[in-house]
């Protein structure tokens, strides 16, 4: 994970130099490109920003009783982790917290139906990806509560693959779940976000920009249900969200330069966003190198 707090430093430093970025994305691309036959393409350059219809906060105040905290994945799967900041229990109402999909459909985060996976896979391999918010609540400065709880969370994934014996796992949701004083969780579910990650930026040469919420083309909610009482009367944290920037230039490998430079000259505050990702389609094995950064905070 501190790789990504260097990456971080090393997109200010070349901000500063007025480069963007260029030497620490495409050189991992070129340097990945080594188990490639042939030569290295390079299709398109892409960028995107996701913003809060508020600014996002420089600290939560000390009376705030419910912090949430946004990440996008490069699909646009977004992960809610939901933070306590009493010393009270707090339980969260899944049933009664959804997220509001661009097109104005909203998805529950509690799922009625029990469910059984079967499982029959191995390997001795198994590939893994996480990252530790710390990194990123230490790049941007984030102190107090929500500097504590990202620094303590850890999101990650595994993958294995292989021939073994079976066996079952029974799944079920819990319709409300309880949250320690001072504790965190996550929501049960990762909806993808259509709009959000990089199918958005596949088309090449698009500019799509909003500097207000009311004119962004994907605009979505996530509403979390919490309570105090034990359950007895329920208060709504609602977070608005919206893609500020989607930006997509068509390049070959010897045009890469340009395009990074016409994103930036596009939007000179690029590095600055709390929230974005740069996408580049490559003829690698994977197709595509994706490169994220922040996330979004909201509280009540």
């Amino acid at each position: 994970m501190s790789a990504i707090g260097e990456q971080v430093d090393v997109y200010r430093f070349y901000m500063k130099k007025n480069h963007l970025l260029l030497s620490g994305i495409v050189s991992a691309a070129l340097l990945s490109s080594c188990g490639t036959a042939g030569h290295l393409s390079i299709n398109s350059v892409g960028y995107q920003s996701v913003r809060t219809d508020f600014a996002f906060p420089e600290k939560i105040p000390v009376d705030a009783k419910i912090a949430t905290v946004y990440s996008f994945d490069k699909n646009g799967e977004l992960t809610v982790i939901v933070k306590n900041l009493t010393q009270d229990i707090m339980t969260i109402d899944n049933k009664k917290s959804f997220l509001i999909m661009p097109d104005g459909n909203s998805i529950s985060y509690f799922d009625p139906v029990v469910t059984a996976n079967t499982k029959s896979s191995f390997s001795s391999e198994t590939n893994s990806s996480s990252f530790n918010l710390g990194a990123l609540s230490s790049a941007l400065g984030i102190v107090g509560p929500l500097g504590s709880l990202m620094g303590g969370l850890t999101i990650g994934s595994s993958h294995t693959e292989g021939q073994s014996n079976s066996s079952t796992v029974i799944l079920a949701d819990q319709p409300t779940v309880s949250i320690g004083p001072n504790g965190a969780g996550v929501m049960p579910k990762h909806y993808s976000v259509p709009g959000v990650g990089v199918g958005a930026m596949k088309k090449p040469d698009i500019s799509a920009s909003a500097a207000k919420p009311s004119e962004s083309r994907c605009r979505f909610s996530v509403c979390v249900s919490y309570s105090f009482d034990n359950g007895k009367s329920y208060d709504k944290l609602i977070t608005n969200f919206y893609v500020n920037t989607t930006m997509t230039v068509k390049v070959d490998r010897s045009t890469v330069d340009d395009g990074f430079k016409r994103i930036y000259a596009a939007k000179a505050d690029a590095l600055s966003e709390p929230c974005y990702m740069f996408h580049v389609a490559t003829n690698l094995p994977k197709g595509t190198d994706t490169y994220r950064y922040g996330i979004l905070v909201d509280y009540k």
